[in-house]
């Protein structure tokens, strides 16, 4: 199953194979279309594991662990479901990049009952180069900051629906970013919610912005740039 593709320095890409069965693995492809380079990531077997419902008690399906390629600037970033190490390739290898100290929990935390706040979903990280923004399958929002090492649970707003970084630049509602590249951070919401959470906000800039379109507009753009 085709999984995605990430650059891979300067010349190459890496495609990501999402195997059903077997072992994911990453094709390193040429500029002459040639796959020089095949690498496996891990065992997908599927296994039983016991999810609790929002709704309460418990679901027990067969889940089989993904992987999801990223990129920072030029370097090639792989990493997998419920995320206990990131890696960076390099010399033609996989090298630990950042990696996720759980302590006495380990494996615990998914096999066989899936412990949700504590099992990140590899889709949703975000990668700067001083940030790396990522989320548990509940939805909570985190940010480890690679200058200090410290981790942080991103607070949760009261009376908003919205989670992210207090906007403290025009008082718009919280930032969280959909992508990000080496100095911005980037997220969008529908025209028709912009207009709607721009009458709430005490935002001037979003109410300016609002006054310019309608809910037949196309989505707003909102752009962080890191300093």
């Amino acid at each position: 199953i085709f999984g995605g593709f990430a650059l891979c320095g300067r010349d190459s890409i890496a495609i990501l194979h999402n195997m059903n069965e077997g072992e994911n693995y990453i094709s390193i492809v040429n500029d002459k279309s040639t796959e020089v380079q095949r690498i496996k990531l891990r065992d997908t077997k599927k296994r039983k594991v016991e999810v609790p419902m929002p709704t309460g008690g418990i679901m027990q399906l067969e889940w089989a662990y993904m992987s999801t390629l990223y990129n920072v600037k030029d370097s090639l970033r792989v990493t997998n479901d419920f995320i206990d190490t990131i890696y960076t390739y390099c010399d033609d290898k996989l090298l630990p990049h950042i990696v996720f100290n759980y302590g006495k929990l380990g494996n615990n935390r998914f096999e066989p009952k899936l412990n949700t706040e504590l099992a990140f979903t590899c889709t949703k990280v975000k990668e700067t180069k001083s940030l790396l923004l990522f989320e548990n399958l509940d939805g909570d929002k985190f940010l480890y900051d690679k200058t200090n090492g410290e981790t942080k649970r991103i607070k949760k707003f009261d009376g908003s629906n919205y989670q992210g970084f207090t906007n403290d630049i025009d008082n718009g509602i919280p930032f969280w970013p959909v992508a990000v590249t080496s100095d911005k951070m980037y997220s969008f919401m529908s025209a028709d919610i912009f207009i709607e959470e721009a009458a709430k906000s005490n935002s001037e800039k979003m109410k300016q912005v609002a006054a310019t379109i309608t809910e037949e507009s196309n989505p707003v753009i909102i752009v962080a740039t890191l300093k």
